[in-house]
Formats: C-alpha cells, sequence, structure tokens
C-alpha cells in the first residue's frame, strides 16, 4: 500500500473499522514509511483535539482576519513556486477546519482574549522541515501481491537482482521518500531475488515459492537450498536474513506441518523460523 492510499484510510483505522489484509497493509505502511507515520500521528492529535467534550476556547477578534492573512500568505508562496508536499497542504487544510471550531466557540466565549491569541497562535503555525527518513528494505503482501518497499534519502538507487545468475531485473529509485515495486516469480520452482544499495552491499534477500509445489522435503545442501525448497513446499515467500547461508545443512519435514513444530527440528541446525501477520515467513541463523 502506498503513502497516497494509505491516507486514504487516515479516519478508518483510527475509529477501528479497517480489519484482515487491509489493515495489515496500511500498519505495514506506518512501520516503513516515518514520514507517513508522522502524518498519521498528527492526524490523530487533531480529532483528540475536536472530540475535547464542551471547552470554553478563548479567541480574539481579529482572529478571522489573523487566519485568513495566514492562509493568503501561504497561497502566495504557492504561486512563487515553493515546494509544498502532500503534508504540507493537509495540514494547511486541518488548520483551517480548526479555525472554524475555534471561531464557533468564540461565540460563546470572549474572556481573555490576548492570553488566547497566544495559544491559537501555536496551533496555526507552518510545519518545518521533516526529519530525515532512515532506510527500510523490505517486502509485504498487499491484496495478494508481493511488494518490494524501500524508504530513504530521496534519489538513493538500488537494484534488484535473480542470485541464480545476477541478472539485474530492474532499478529502483527512491522518489521523495519511498519507492515500491511487486516482484514476481515465473518460474516452476522456488528463486531467490536480492536488492543491493548503490554500494553493491545486499540489503534483502527474498525467496519466492515457483508456480509448482515442490517436494524437497527431504534433503541436504546450504542454507538458501534449504528456504528455496521451504518456499516450493509450503508455498509461502521467505525472507533469508542468514549471514552463513551457504552453510551446509540438512531438514526433512512434513508439507501439513504446522510453522512451530518446523522452528524445533531448524533449531537444531542454528537456525529460526517466524511468521510475520502478512504470511511472509523469516528464516534466520543464530
Amino acid at each position: 500500500m502506498n503513502a497516497s492510499k494509505a491516507r486514504d484510510f487516515f479516519s478508518a483505522y483510527y475509529e477501528g473499522e479497517l480489519s484482515g489484509g487491509i489493515k495489515e497493509a496500511f500498519e505495514r505502511s506506518l512501520a516503513i514509511d516515518a514520514a507517513l507515520k508522522q502524518e498519521y500521528d498528527d492526524f490523530c492529535g487533531a480529532m483528540k483535539i475536536l472530540e475535547e467534550p464542551d471547552t470554553e476556547i478563548e479567541v480574539p477578534s481579529d482572529l478571522h482576519d489573523k487566519i485568513m492573512a495566514r492562509l493568503d500568505h501561504q497561497a502566495w508562496e504557492a504561486k512563487q513556486n515553493v515546494k509544498v508536499n502532500v503534508f504540507s497542504r493537509w495540514r494547511l487544510a486541518f488548520v483551517g477546519g480548526i479555525a472554524m471550531v475555534a471561531l464557533t466557540a468564540g461565540v460563546l466565549s470572549l474572556n481573555n482574549r490576548q492570553s488566547a491569541e497566544n495559544s491559537i497562535g501555536g496551533t496555526i503555525s507552518i510545519p518545518g522541515k521533516q526529519p530525515a527518513v532512515a532506510e527500510v528494505v523490505d517486502i509485504t503482501s498487499v491484496d495478494g501481491e508481493l511488494v518490494v518497499q524501500i524508504s530513504g534519502k530521496s534519489g538513493s538507487s538500488y537494484m534488484l537482482k535473480h542470485v541464480s545468475d545476477n541478472a539485474e531485473l530492474g532499478e529502483l529509485v527512491v522518489s521523495g521518500q519511498s519507492v515500491s515495486r511487486p516482484v514476481v516469480n515465473e518460474d516452476q520452482s522456488a528463486q531467490a531475488f536480492a536488492i543491493f544499495d548503490k554500494s553493491g552491499s545486499e540489503k534483502l534477500l527474498i525467496v519466492l515459492p515457483g508456480k509448482v509445489q515442490g517436494d524437497k522435503v527431504k534433503g541436504e545442501g546450504s542454507v538458501l537450498d534449504l528456504a528455496l525448497a521451504m518456499a516450493d513446499v509450503l508455498r509461502t515467500p521467505m525472507i533469508v536474513r542468514a549471514n552463513d547461508r551457504e552453510r551446509q545443512v540438512s531438514w526433512e519435514f512434513e508439507p501439513t506441518a504446522d510453522r512451530e513444530s518446523l522452528a524445533s527440528q531448524l533449531a537444531s541446525q542454528q537456525l529460526g523460523l517466524s511468521v510475520r501477520d502478512d504470511g511472509i515467513s523469516v528464516l534466520n541463523s543464530f
């Protein structure tokens, strides 16, 4: 779920109306996009202000004129080609809503005007520069589709490669603060894919099951071979977080075995297995 689509679910998620895959995809978007998470936190703060019952708000008589002057100034800056991101536009719209609430409450309470002017002034301040976004490289399941999601510094470049032959499958360049693209395995058997940054450092290794269910329930090979076998037999995408993935291991499991019993078997090989909320398995080494 991209940031634009996630914003459409702010209100529904706040009200507890999301469920199932949409809820998981929304929460995943918040987890990997720090700017989007900050935007949602501000939205929640705004909603809590509006929900406070019967709170008297003291306002100056010229509050309307000051708000309109501030909004006119913002519109003038936009015409001067000042870059305004989506979050800033949302904040501006919300300020207008707060202003209307304040004006309505002002009819009921006009006591200490100067004190209220100071407090309202903080509410309509224009947001400053957003903090730097930490690099996050991940894959998630969105509406049944596997999607690579990367957040980080705008302009950062990444490359998706096929592990078996090191073939380059496409470049991902962060625009704004994030970039995403679907990943599909068209092969009959499981395949491994890796994402590298511009310096050639591997950031993520994923294994996707093939079109045909595998039967390698017993075998020997590297940790990566084990991940390929499990992806095919169990029909699950996997993230491999094992620095020693060429280490030789052996395995034997039932296709119908639950994840707890599989994890117990793998523990003897110094390997851990977990399943995320979005259904993606994670194989890591101790």
